[in-house]
């Protein structure tokens, strides 16, 4: 984007004898700059109004004269992409910030399951928005996530550095330590265990902290300025405008937050209440006799009764150990059940205090929490006891979030939820309790029997309730959350690993490394090093699962796309052979029915090359399609993936050997201890590498960027720390910008009917698409007056039918647009949209006659004929995110245009893919035919 400080800033206003038509172009996730949006040179363009290096309108310094519309470019790209601390991070602080958004990845993720559940209709319910059946349980998750992200700093500090990195050698011996650690920390040799955690706590504490003030300072960037803060106020009867109608039209849901400062203080206290659950425990359980450290041990009567002996040699630690479980639980409770409305409130006095309370607990808890580890340093046993709180939590969290993404399959059906957590608690329950040595395997029925039902139920609501139309068949939301669990697992064990793999790499010989090369220190001491530092199995296991699935993934893909292409999967039927003299057979229609050689047919024609290029585009963009059905492969593999991870896990501390757990335990040894460190090494260098290869090149730009535009956009309504919506100030201030142009007082009347009005012509691509529709339903909720006759719609290379529309059909689905519904992609067939078009129908309704309730295309039609071309859409089949917004056929649908595959502007053909809409003749017809065909009262231009 052009900075504006550099350029005049013209005004907005519609001027004298000017062109009456605002044609405003909005990009998508290409981040297309301004001056290529509107068809000229960078150095021709100049900012309207008071926009910023974020976000602002554009327009050309001197049109063509006799234009008979202003074209303006909206460029909001920035916001998604700007990262917040590179404005005061510099060099490698700022691949440190760029690391952190790594990290709220998963966050993202649970936020999008939270959208992805079945929203109640505004005004339904006691709230204007309430939030519906399993908001609580997709917060709870989100808490969790946090609780993961801060046990696995707990992990690096206690586990490794404060604990492992330090055994101890004996009494009266030195202490070893880690010989990579620098030597300004062998002072700690002198210092006791419960001192070394008590300096590491500031680990965990600082990640939390740096966390918060990184998404803190991006709400705080993207939140609307006060310049489009016209519409914080609903007018009056604006309050009822949302009866009836989507979710996306009802007031303020753009300009409040959906995530309070009750929220993330509670997360904050929780976070700090668990580092201190992890060091107290490890404090009073290294007073226990040597044979009660073990799980199944500590709950005999004996080792019971040493507990109480432990108490009363522990100082406080006891009593501290049980504030701070009460105020975990204290914390999930409020994240769960405080707010039941998707946005914060505008007041809420009391929230304020009890989070203020929350928060101010947790931060008393730790400080008295290193106070008593410092005045009541815990000794060191011989050996040296690994950290066994981490390793404890990691595998309960993971427990706790497979537990709430299984839940997440029945979520959005309504029936069964309650069940379905319950069933998914007892089942891993019972595999922990087998793999700990409790029980034979005759108890694996259990497990199995629930997993059975959980299947025959879930495809029964399917049979009954339908669901095709949804994504992912209406599990969306178990599918987003488990892919928060494998990031954040993964981000986890990358970090666990990859520390580890430092920690052990020996200075100046090859692996296996030798014990004197780790350590240093030692002092003559006949102690047995060892030559690995232990970390809690969860973290290994999870990095050699993964590396096992990519390993698979990638010998079976090779296999599969041979067979799609050689058997047919994406090669089109060709006509069969003439059996007569007769004229030859019609080719059946196809997805690739138009294309008139194939180019294994080895016919040649004029033009047979350019055909054969299209043709081969077009398939490479059909395979990249079926992202939805492999997705959901995806997501039973790591529902596969967590189980065996935590009854592996479990293993570790079992006794007794039994037919299945020998099975099990043989090969999850192996890809504990021989494909985790590497695999997830390898995969943190090139994520580090692109970190520092994108704060070298793009400064500005988050990494993965394309994929923040997308996760960006919907409001953050789960998770306080996740990735900042940027919609709260692109809607907005799209809105005030369609508003200002048709409500400007006109400076002359129209020629033809001596009226005053001014039109908006919205021309959206891809994501803009979704933004501008957004936008136009916060005009409905905010000025429920507006005349939205002088608006039209004009959208290519869009995502809204197949995914936004399934994914989130509450928000963009087909009775919110007043389009078609439609079936996910096939995963083997050429076509993989075959069954959704065998059965497209307008069963919710084309053009805005079918559903009940307020559409888009109703909300522009306002009363018009049919036949008023109030929002067209451009798609192609080369283009790779591009598709119908209505259907792929053209029968009834008066929506979709097929646009031109030749990209414009080359001297040489190129098939045209996602971009370039603008510059093509398709898009110069529809947007002629759209201006033309204006209603009367002197509109037309």
């Amino acid at each position: 984007m052009v900075e504006s400080s550099a350029q005049k800033v013209v005004s907005g206003a519609p001027q004298a004898g000017g062109p009456r038509v605002l044609e405003l172009r909005i990009h998508g996730i290409k981040n297309t700059a301004p001056h290529d949006l509107i068809g000229c040179r960078a150095d021709q363009i100049e900012p309207v109004g008071d926009g910023d290096a974020l976000s602002g309108f554009w327009t050309e310094k001197d049109p063509p004269a006799g234009q008979p519309t202003r074209v303006e470019a909206y460029s909001w790209g920035n916001l998604a992409r700007t990262s917040p601390s590179s404005s005061f991070l510099k060099g490698v602080a700022r691949v440190l910030g760029q690391s952190f958004w790594f990290l709220v990845v998963p966050f993202a993720l649970a936020n999008a399951a939270y959208w992805a559940r079945r929203l109640p209709a505004p005004g339904t319910g006691a709230r204007p928005l309430a939030a519906g059946p399993g908001a609580g349980t997709v917060r709870l998750f989100a808490l969790l996530l946090s609780l993961v992200f801060t046990t696995t700093f707990c992990a690096v500090a206690f586990g490794l550095l404060a604990v492992e990195c330090f055994p101890s050698t004996g009494p009266g011996q030195p202490t070893a330590m880690c010989r990579q650690l620098p030597e300004a920390l062998d002072f700690l040799t002198g210092w006791s265990r419960g001192q070394r955690l008590a300096l590491a706590a500031l680990v965990p504490v600082a990640a939390i902290l740096a966390v918060f003030v990184t998404a803190k300072l991006a709400t705080v960037r993207n939140l609307a300025p006060v310049r489009v803060s016209w519409n914080e106020e609903p007018p009056q009867g604006a309050a009822q405008a949302s009866d009836g109608g989507p979710f996306l039209a009802s007031p303020g849901l753009w300009t409040r937050p959906h995530v309070s400062t009750v929220t993330g203080r509670a997360h904050i206290a929780a976070c700090l209440a668990l580092v201190c659950i992890l060091l107290l425990s490890d404090s009073m359980g290294a007073l226990w006799r040597r044979d009660c450290q073990t799980p199944l041990r500590m709950l005999g009567s004996d080792c019971l009764r040493d507990l109480g002996t432990a108490i009363g040699r522990d100082g406080l630690a006891a009593p501290f150990l049980a504030l701070s479980v009460l105020l975990l639980l204290a914390t999930m409770v409020t994240v769960a059940f405080f707010y039941p409305e998707v946005r914060a409130p505008e007041e809420d006095a009391a929230g304020t205090k009890w989070s203020n309370a929350l928060w101010t607990g947790g931060a008393a808890l730790v400080l008295l929490t290193i106070g008593q580890l410092i005045l009541v340093p815990t000794p060191d046993a011989v050996p040296s006891l690994p950290f066994a709180g981490t390793w404890v939590a990691s595998l309960l969290l993971l427990t706790a979030l497979v537990v709430l993404a299984v839940a997440g399959l029945f979520m959005r059906s309504g029936r069964g939820f309650q069940l379905a957590i319950a069933g998914a608690s007892v089942s891993s329950a019972v595999l922990i309790l087998w793999a700990g040595g409790l029980w034979d395997d005759s108890v694996l029925w259990i497990p199995a029997a629930i997993t059975a039902v959980f299947i025959a139920f879930y495809v029964g609501l399917q049979t009954r309730d339908g669901g095709t139309d949804e994504g992912w068949r209406g599990g969306g939301p178990a599918v987003f959350m488990f892919a928060a669990i494998l990031t954040a697992h993964f981000l986890s064990s990358a970090l666990v690993l990859g520390l580890r793999k430092l920690l052990q790499w020996p200075m100046d010989k090859e692996l296996p490394a030798r014990p004197e090369e780790l350590w240093r220190g030692a002092g003559g001491s006949e102690v047995d090093l060892h030559d690995v530092l232990d970390v809690p199995s969860v973290y290994a296991l999870t990095g050699g699962l993964l590396l096992v699935g990519i390993v698979l993934a990638l010998v079976g893909f090779v296999p599969a796309c041979s067979w799609l292409i050689l058997k047919g999967g994406l090669t089109p039927m060709q006509p069969p052979a003439p059996a007569g003299t007769g004229p030859p057979p019609v080719q059946p229609p196809s997805y690739f029915s138009d294309i008139d050689v194939d180019p294994l047919s080895g016919a040649e024609s004029p033009g047979s090359e350019r055909r054969n290029l299209t043709y081969r585009r077009r398939r490479l963009s059909a395979l990249t399609q079926r992202g939805e059905a492999a997705f959901g492969l995806l997501t039973l593999l790591i529902w596969g993936a967590a189980v065996l991870a935590i009854a592996a896990s479990a293993l570790r501390n079992g006794s007794g050997a039994t037919r299945y757990r020998v099975l099990l335990k043989g090969p999850m040894d192996v890809i504990q201890e021989d494909f985790a460190g590497w695999g997830i090494v390898l995969a943190a260098t090139v994520i580090l590498a692109f970190m520092v290869l994108n704060a070298a090149t793009s400064k500005e730009e988050r990494p993965l960027a394309i994929l923040w535009d997308v996760m960006c956009f919907l409001p953050n309504a789960a998770h306080p720390f996740g990735a900042p919506s940027y919609s709260n100030r692109v809607v907005p201030e799209l809105a005030r910008r369609i508003n200002d142009w048709l409500e400007a007082p006109s400076p002359g009347p129209a020629p033809e009917t001596g009226e005053h009005h001014h039109t908006v012509l919205l021309s959206a691509h891809s994501l803009g698409a979704v933004v501008a529709i957004a936008a136009l339903f916060h005009l409905k909720a905010s000025k429920p007056g507006l005349d939205f006759k002088r608006i039209r719609l004009l959208t290519y290379g869009v995502q809204l039918r197949p995914y936004f529309g399934r994914f989130f059909p509450e928000l963009f689905g087909p009775a919110v647009l007043g389009t078609w519904p439609t079936r996910g992609p096939g995963l083997f067939s050429a076509d993989p949209w075959k069954a959704a078009r065998l059965n497209e129908a307008p069963g919710n309704g084309s053009e805005g006659n079918g559903p009940e309730g307020l559409t888009l295309v109703k909300l522009l039609r306002a009363g018009q004929e049919a036949e008023t071309p109030v929002w067209r859409n451009i798609w192609r089949r080369s283009d790779f995110l591009g598709f119908p917004a209505c259907a792929h056929t053209p029968h009834g649908n008066h929506l979709d245009v097929y646009g031109v595959e030749t990209e414009p502007g080359h001297s040489q053909f190129v098939v045209a893919t996602h971009g370039n809409y603008t510059a093509t003749t398709t898009y110069a017809m529809v947007r002629q035919d759209m201006l033309e065909h204006w209603p009367a009262r002197g509109l037309r231009p």
